[in-house]
């Protein structure tokens, strides 16, 4: 069904609009073309109804794939401050641990130092220095045949002229 109305407004010069519902749609008619503007409160609520629908549908998917643990729904409020309070104890587990191996590798080198060994120390000859300041890269390989001789070049390089000592001219 089609109704259509026809409304005249304007400033200066009176202008038409032209508006119809077809098909549970709001059509407007203006210069510049038709174009849908609405629906009527029917279609609204069957269009409601079918996405109320789908929703449920939806929510009945994620709840299932929740179910069989194909997917984890998101934390939220107290569910949310337990995860956090659980990794935040974890984590403090894992330091106290670490404090621990820590305490036990000062006891072993503690031991160390004192079962006889003399203690590391800065000076005493405990590092190992080189003072050959000699590099030897080993033997050069002689190619036979080859004349090693330095041959001057024909042509000897010009000296320049040098420049006069008042700047580039």
């Amino acid at each position: 069904m089609t109704q259509t109305f026809y409304a005249g407004f304007g400033t200066t010069q009176p202008a038409t609009f032209v508006g119809y519902i077809q098909d549970g749609t709001i059509v407007c008619s203006d210069a510049q073309g038709q174009r849908v503007i609405g629906v009527t409160s029917k279609t609204h609520d069957a269009l409601k109804a079918d996405y109320d629908s789908v929703f449920a549908r939806c929510q009945e998917y994620y709840d299932r794939l929740v179910k069989l643990g194909e997917i984890t729904p998101e934390l939220t409020g107290d569910a949310l401050i337990k995860a956090q309070a659980d990794e935040l104890a974890r984590a403090t587990q894992l330091i106290n641990q670490m404090s621990a191996t820590q305490d036990q590798l000062l006891t072993v080198i503690k031991t160390m130092t004192d079962s006889g060994r003399a203690p590391v120390q800065e000076g005493n000859g405990n590092e190992h220095s080189s003072h050959d300041t000699e590099i030897h890269s080993g033997d050069v390989a002689a190619v036979e045949g080859t004349d090693n001789t330095v041959q001057q070049s024909p042509r000897s390089v010009p000296k320049h002229k040098a420049r006069p000592a008042k700047g580039n001219r």
